[in-house]
């Protein structure tokens, strides 16, 4: 878990949790954001990775995400490089495998407001 409400270099403005925003309900990881008062932010949620946990050299990464819909939302699903330590970022590499862009308008006929990469 990642906690704090610092910004982290993209102006967010939800502070990171460690417990109340994450947990599981029937086999399933849920990440839920809140509006909150009181907390320092005006939203909660959370932020969790597997940093020296887990790394992967080749394989597959998979997930079923339902994702929010709304103005300035950005949920994303991503991973970075197991040498982030020792090289920084960018140099480490970043591997986006999801994000949404929420509030965004696809002007492709379909009345899809939102834009998935």
């Amino acid at each position: 878990m990642e906690t704090g409400s610092d910004g982290w270099g993209n102006n967010e403005l939800q502070n990171y949790t460690e417990s109340g925003n994450v947990f599981v309900e029937n086999g399933n990881l849920i990440i839920e954001a809140r509006k909150e008062n009181g907390t320092g932010a005006e939203f909660s949620s959370a932020r969790i990775n597997t940093h020296r946990k887990a790394s992967w050299t080749y394989g597959k990464i998979e997930a079923r995400i339902k994702l929010p819909y709304g103005q300035g939302i950005w949920p994303a699903f991503w991973m970075l490089g197991e040498n982030i330590d020792t090289v920084g970022y960018p140099a480490s590499g970043e591997m986006d495998i999801m994000e949404m862009i929420g509030g965004k308008s696809v002007d492709d006929g379909s009345n899809n407001e939102t834009l998935i990469s």
